[in-house]
């Protein structure tokens, strides 16, 4: 999928190129999934909005593609809790 990132390409071509792709890993295992590499995390507590007290989450993942990374928020406060990627 880099290859396909990296370099100009058609609409038509990637769309194609994608879906070859989905139907070789759809004749593979399982996947155990894929390990990514913590970079940081923040927990910071909150007093709440009424409902009661909770904490939002932050953790920051290196991207298995090495170009970017993932973060994942976690709203953890009664009554808005909200979970992003």
């Amino acid at each position: 999928m880099l290859l396909l990132n990296e370099l100009d390409h058609s609409p038509g071509a990637y769309d194609a190129a994608r879906a070859a792709i989905g139907e070789w890993l759809s004749t593979l295992s399982p996947s155990p999934g894929i390990r990514t590499i913590g970079i940081s995390d923040h927990v910071e507590n909150v007093g709440g909005f009424g409902a009661g007290p909770g904490n939002v989450e932050r953790n920051e993942y290196r991207c298995p593609c090495g170009y970017g990374t993932i973060v994942e928020e976690h709203d953890n406060i009664l009554g808005f809790r909200d979970h992003s990627h």
